[in-house]
């Protein structure tokens, strides 16, 4: 692995672990066993590497949602929208989880200039456009699903466990039926 792909790594986990404030550029350097000028030549400031960590995982993550999302659907033969609430309980339940890494950097960081709140907005609207494609024939309804959907997700970091997306789904199916 590359010594960018390893600062890109180290920033994500401890970020995420630590939150973006708390996490310094010595921690990630050196959990990426690399040295703070690699990382400063690399990316150029730390606000950078955050913002590109959080990048690299905006896609793969929207893609992992949508592939678990139709494979539960089929396995218990459910709406694919609500399969999705499925999918994020067992998310909010998995160990480790402290809420949406997207969510969680936007709200710690307040400057709207700082270069992770575009990553940030793509990443949502990424979510936004996979529950748009799940609901196809009921795309009128896709804005307050999505809705319901984000809201389990910013609860989650606050109410630990699976009780957000139970709850966001059971609003959903009420929506749905």
């Amino acid at each position: 692995m590359s010594a960018r792909d390893r600062l890109l790594l180290a920033a994500a986990e401890l970020t995420y672990e630590q939150g973006i404030t708390a996490t310094g550029v010595d921690a990630i350097a050196e959990r990426a066993g690399v040295t703070k000028r690699t990382l400063y030549v690399r990316f150029g400031s730390k606000d950078a590497l955050v913002a590109e960590a959080l990048r690299m995982r905006h896609e793969p993550m929207v893609a992992l949602l949508r592939d678990k999302t139709l494979r539960r659907a089929q396995r218990a033969d459910r709406a694919p929208a609500l399969a999705y609430f499925d999918v994020l309980e067992r998310l909010f339940a998995s160990d480790g989880w402290r809420g949406c890494a997207f969510l969680n950097a936007s709200a710690e960081i307040g400057d709207p200039d700082h270069p992770l709140h575009g990553v940030v907005a793509e990443h949502l609207a990424g979510r936004r456009a996979l529950v748009a494609d799940l609901l196809a024939d009921r795309s009128d309804l896709a804005p307050a699903v999505a809705l319901l959907a984000e809201g389990a997700f910013a609860v989650s970091a606050v109410v630990r466990g699976p009780a957000s997306a139970r709850d966001a789904r059971a609003a959903a199916q009420r929506l749905l039926t």
